[in-house]
């Protein structure tokens, strides 16, 4: 089991999507500043034992002021001869310098500059590089080049300097490039040479699986974990419930949470609680569901209190008809430091839209209004969707109009009064606006990134729903042809969402699952 120490410094370097959290100069380096201006009784004491004080702060302003300088550096502009000035000019650049500019240029994904500026560091060696650093380069020629140059710069790295983290990056790397078998190489390396494999390289394997279609590979690689004595961790069990909701397997699901809940060395957390809601919902166990937010939400203090986490909680209580719900964690949305954005603001009209009251809904859009202007696609999309789930269709086509003085109407548009039309037996209408879906479909108009969406996908399986009630095979059919034919199938998840809708409502398998 690695220690807690490591486990930090694993994930200080990546996340589990290969992008490493960046140091900025941020509120902790301004307020320190300040302090040093302000000169307490402490620095003065500091001064008299010997400590300039004096001199510190000029150097750190200095320092501060280069720093923020450097990261507005356009892209196309080298940035190593501005560190080699500044040296020269007998200022410092040591560690922590170089990690806030690593951080800063991972923030703004200048990965080019940072692999210019890492290169740099590694060669003239202004101080003693660290394994981290060698880490950081492999990640940085994985970003702008391809997999074959990280392989052959892995092999550069001195002996000395080959130490768990390195492989990590590697090995992420690998499968960012979708190497799969490059992958799973590392990992034999690491044995070969007695380096233990992190929890972590299993857990990003998982994930790789799951989103690449291969769940039965989850299963011999859990046997593995079981065979070299890999305990499992958080993310293990996040991914494992997640992967077991997404499959509606329930069994599986609360098998997982019962293993979960028995290891002392975890607890749940907001990510635990929300991914159990949300397949408690689905399951149709409402009571389940909303006991799983109401302790999800119970773990959001502090900083864990994001804003996408607040949104997640205000989409499952729309879901859970919850009022009370929607408008408490709408009041902690709006504390959130920094401007509400319009996807918060159609967030929580979405939700009170889910929970039947429109009334809310039209507040927050007045709302809305006031503080942004009413001129994104997502805006009018929102509230047409409100209106069609709620049978008011003579204004969802008032909004239909003034969306289209300034936007195409897309495939969400038309899905959203489609799945109306159904609703208020408008079949005319209904028909158009299914034709119009195809043809978005097709023709390859719809941004492809809509399949993707829960949203979108929710509307289609609602629509299959009813027309599965009518008794409208025919018409599904059309429709589901129109989405393979659009390579709907790349989408995994969502194909297997839809195919599943369509064997609910119908009661068979679709006839395009054995065409494939």
């Amino acid at each position: 089991m690695r220690s807690i120490a490591r486990a930090f410094y694993i994930r200080s370097l990546s996340s589990s999507h290969g992008r490493m959290p960046a140091c900025t100069i941020g509120p902790f380096l301004i307020s320190h500043y300040s302090r040093l201006c302000c000169g307490s009784d402490s620095e003065r004491d500091a001064t008299e034992t010997g400590f300039n004080t004096d001199e510190y702060k000029k150097g750190f302003k200095s320092n501060f002021l280069f720093l923020e300088r450097l990261q507005g550096v356009p892209r196309n502009q080298p940035l190593v001869p501005m560190l080699q000035s500044w040296i020269k000019a007998g200022h410092h650049l040591g560690p922590v310098e170089m990690r806030l500019i690593f951080g800063k240029l991972e923030w703004k994904q200048k990965y080019s500059q940072a692999l210019e500026v890492m290169e740099w560091l590694l060669k003239e060696r202004p101080f003693e590089p660290e394994e981290h650093n060698y880490a950081r380069w492999l990640i940085y020629l994985g970003k702008v080049g391809d997999y074959g140059k990280v392989e052959r710069a892995f092999k550069d790295i001195p002996f000395e300097y080959l130490k768990e983290v390195v492989y990590c990056r590697l090995f992420d790397v690998a499968l960012e490039h979708k190497k799969l078998s490059k992958a799973i190489g590392v990992m034999k390396s690491m044995r070969k040479q007695d380096i233990p494999v992190p929890v972590y390289m299993f857990n990003n394997l998982i994930k790789y699986y799951v989103s690449n279609s291969m769940p039965d590979k989850v299963h011999v690689l859990l046997r593995l974990m079981e065979e070299q004595n890999i305990e499992y961790d958080l993310q293990t069990y996040n991914t494992l419930l997640s992967l077991s909701s997404r499959k509606a397997d329930m069994e599986g699901m609360e098998k997982i949470w019962g293993h979960l809940q028995a290891d002392i060395s975890v607890r749940p957390d907001f990510v635990s609680y929300a991914t159990m809601a949300s397949a408690y919902f689905f399951a149709g166990q409402h009571e389940k569901a909303s006991a799983a937010a109401r302790k999800a939400e119970r773990l959001l203090t502090g900083k864990a209190a994001t804003v996408v986490r607040l949104k997640k909680l205000i989409v499952m209580h729309g879901l859970l008809k919850q009022e009370e719900g929607v408008s408490r964690i709408y009041r902690r949305l709006k504390t959130v430091p920094g401007k509400t954005s319009i996807f918060s603001y159609t967030c929580v009209v979405e939700a009170y839209g889910e929970a039947g009251l429109v009334d809310k809904a039209e507040e927050v859009m007045k709302e809305m209004e006031l503080q942004k202007r009413m001129d994104h696609l997502a805006q009018f999309n929102t509230i047409i969707g409100v209106y069609c789930k709620n049978g008011m269709l003579k204004k969802a086509e008032e909004f239909l109009e003034k969306l289209e003085k300034n936007h195409k109407p897309d495939v969400i548009t038309h899905s959203h009064l489609l799945l109306g039309y159904l609703k208020s037996e408008q079949l005319e209408k209904a028909l158009e606006k299914l034709k119009k879906v195809i043809v978005l479909v097709k023709d390859g108009t719809a941004d492809r990134s809509v399949f993707e969406l829960r949203a979108w996908l929710l509307i289609i399986q609602s629509v299959i729903g009813l027309l599965g009630e009518r008794g409208d095979k025919k018409i599904v059919d059309i429709l589901l042809t129109a989405l393979q034919e659009a390579n709907f199938v790349n989408f995994p998840s969502s194909y297997k969402f839809i195919t599943r809708a369509y064997e609910q409502s119908f009661g068979c398998a679709w006839l395009g699952q054995a065409e494939k």
